[in-house]
């Protein structure tokens, strides 16, 4: 199967909310480097104070990587045997099992997936041994939002995707506007398409984040 993988077109490909992801890395990384220079006690309160409230504006950035297969029927059949020990495995774990209501199959036409999604309701002070710190900032973490990671095959390729929406998957493909139509791609329809070997973009709006969180962060403080 991975030598199916990399035998043909693959593609990584990241959401608009990676400009948002961003600049939260910026944010914490000045926050944390700040307080730092001024000891153990100021790191303390930057994990304890500005930390939780710097988690609301965290993004899981949404990032799927694709790999056209040759054989889908050989990967279906190493999918289903994944979700088999996954559900057996956690099964016979006590402390796994809760977790099991956030593995979820989905069928459609021409594919499976199988998505992994946590969120606040999965977690309580018990698993964390009554260490109210780590269970407050995990609680901060998923405060309102999903983390998802899935598996899938879908019109011929093997998908891994990952962040806040648990159906990335299922909705590969439909897209409300296409990367294609980009008005700074004009000159790659003009050019003969089976001499590309790869291609790159990157939107103006992640060029901004990625200035923002390295450089705005330090002015201000």
């Amino acid at each position: 199967l991975v030598g199916d993988m990399f035998s043909d077109e693959a593609f990584v490909y990241g959401g608009s909310d990676w400009s948002d992801a961003m600049e939260f890395v910026g944010m914490f990384q000045s926050g944390f480097y700040y307080a730092a220079n001024q000891g153990p006690e100021a790191i303390e309160a930057f994990v304890e104070e500005e930390l939780p409230e710097m988690l609301q504006f965290l993004k899981i950035p949404t990032t799927v990587m694709a790999f056209r297969i040759e054989n889908q029927e050989n990967a279906a059949l190493q999918m289903d045997a994944l979700e088999g020990l996954l559900r057996l495995g956690a099964g016979s774990s006590p402390e796994a099992k809760p977790f099991l209501a956030g593995l979820v199959r989905e069928d459609f036409t021409d594919g499976q997936s199988l998505t992994f999604t946590i969120d606040e309701t999965m977690f309580n002070l018990e698993m964390f041994d009554g260490e109210e710190k780590a269970y407050d900032l995990v609680m901060s973490i998923l405060k309102g939002r999903k983390i998802s990671i899935g598996l899938g095959i879908k019109a011929g390729m093997l998908i891994v995707a990952s962040g806040e929406n648990p159906k990335l998957i299922s909705e590969f493909g439909a897209p409300e506007s296409s990367l294609l139509n980009h008005e700074t791609l004009a000159v790659l329809k003009e050019s003969a398409p089976s001499d590309l070997r790869s291609v790159s973009f990157v939107s103006s709006e992640f060029r901004q984040a990625g200035w923002q969180a390295n450089f705005d962060g330090y002015f201000e403080r």
